[in-house]
């Protein structure tokens, strides 16, 4: 790629900026069902009775635990893609992300969506869990005597960074040039790979017969049915609706498990355009706007346990 191509580049950076207005965690603001709708079955996790293993391997690339290790009288918290087909009817093209990442640092269980006193299950404070979403990811464990007994009702988590990449091609002129979009964005003010973020920043790393990277300002998440975001002195938290309450028994002695399934499968979404040298099933990015993207990485989630 020449000069010229590059400078090309680089203006449409700001047409990509619009293409990938980018909502709640990937998900797009008018895809309320990515949330709520789709959120599907919960865990009962740290009930009394039902005492499964904690199942899953450790990993992620940061802490692995906060408070105790997986054992009696815990609850152990895992995150995980689902890579199974959905089935997609929308007419839409669509892709799976790769090197697919999410960073987390804190989890809470409230008795309300406006619970004035969350319980804290981990925190880990400025070393977030990262969870490769190609793999099973332990992301933090609390002790069950250490939580209130009491009925739950909401989960909340502190989001610190997303990263994912898609391929693409990128067109300007006579250039056509095939290559990998990497996104990285900030939901809560952290450091990625040694820089500092601010809530909302973030950038976009093309890959193909350069490397460029430009910097992406994001808009603010958007609450959709079940999920509510809210971002106060630079960390950004969600708030998220169990599909049923969970008894949780401070006496209960017995090991048990969550784990949170993001579908995944194909959820980099667009609408195939009709644009100059414009293939179906490819997503293309030109200066002058490029293919719709309708969905950003997340199509869903359910919840399983140990007590199900």
């Amino acid at each position: 790629m020449n000069s010229t191509s590059s400078i090309a580049l680089r203006s449409a950076s700001v047409a990509l900026v619009a293409a990938l207005g980018i909502g709640s965690l990937g998900c797009s603001p008018a895809d309320s069902s990515a949330f709520g709708a789709t959120g599907s079955t919960t865990t009962s996790a740290g009930t009394t009775g039902g005492g499964g293993s904690s199942a899953g391997g450790a990993g992620g690339g940061g802490s692995s635990a906060g408070g105790a290790t997986p054992g009696q009288g815990s609850i152990a918290i895992y995150v995980q893609g689902d890579l199974v087909d959905p089935g997609f009817a929308d007419g839409l093209a669509g892709q799976t992300p790769t090197d697919y990442q999410i960073a987390l640092s804190r989890y809470q269980v409230l008795r309300a969506a406006d619970d004035p006193a969350p319980v804290l299950c981990f925190d880990h404070g400025q070393s977030p869990v990262v969870s490769d979403m190609a793999k099973d990811n332990l992301v933090g464990t609390c002790q069950t005597q250490a939580m209130p007994s009491g009925v739950y009702t909401h989960g909340r988590t502190k989001v610190d960074w997303v990263r994912y990449t898609v391929e693409g091609t990128y067109h300007s002129g006579k250039f056509d040039v095939p290559g990998k979009f990497t996104f990285l964005r900030a939901y809560s003010d952290t450091t990625y790979a040694g820089k500092p973020y601010k809530a909302g920043k973030g950038s976009v790393t093309f890959v193909g017969a350069v490397t460029s990277e430009y910097p992406l300002d994001y808009p603010a998440p958007v609450d959709a049915a079940g999920v509510h975001f809210d971002l106060t002195k630079g960390e950004l938290t969600m708030t998220f609706a169990f599909g049923k309450a969970l008894p949780i028994a401070q006496a209960d002695t017995n090991a048990h498990w969550a784990r949170f399934n993001w579908k995944i499968f194909e959820a980099f979404r667009w609408a195939d355009g009709d644009g100059m040298g414009f293939k179906d099933g490819v997503w293309d990015v030109a200066p002058g706007g490029g293919e719709a993207v309708l969905m950003y990485g997340f199509s869903g989630y359910y919840v399983t346990s140990s007590v199900d």
